[in-house]
């Protein structure tokens, strides 16, 4: 009996050090629930045959995550410099983003969500013969080139 417990003894420092060290291993998993505002560009695509979401976000500080969609957590893709991620926010601002009225949905949706404090708006698009105004693709295309 002895040796039968010493084995399960060892079996669960094992699996707590093996926790440990998948834990330690994994990329920074942040949660959705944060109580501060911080300026942020959500952008991805979504719909299809299959419906899947691809969706990330650039924070003004200059975190880009990557949203998982089944778990609703983001991961940590990368850490720009302030200088690399302020003139996305300037270009966000420069187009008007924030009152932007733009929802023309395709069976393949593209968007940009621009989030400042508590305003968010979103713009929503995928027809090519529709395309969104002004400069609001070159953009999703320099945002998008930043998760590769």
């Amino acid at each position: 009996m002895l040796d039968t417990l010493s084995r399960n003894s060892r079996m669960v420092i094992w699996a707590a050090m093996l926790l440990m060290l998948a834990g330690a291993c994994h990329k920074k998993i942040v949660p959705n629930n944060s109580n501060n505002n911080p300026a942020t560009l959500v952008f991805g695509q979504s719909g299809g045959v299959t419906g899947k979401t691809t969706e990330f976000s650039l924070v003004v500080n200059g975190e880009l995550y990557r949203h998982e969609t089944v778990s609703r957590e983001r991961v940590l893709l990368k850490k720009l410099k302030l200088d690399d991620s302020r003139p996305f926010f300037a270009e966000a601002e420069a187009l008007h983003l924030m009152d932007l009225d733009f929802n023309k949905p395709f069976n393949i949706n593209y968007y940009i969500i621009y989030k400042k404090g508590v305003r968010e708006n979103r713009i929503n698009w995928g027809d090519s013969r529709l395309p969104p105004p002004g400069e609001v693709q070159s953009l999703y295309d320099k945002l998008l080139a930043l998760t590769r």
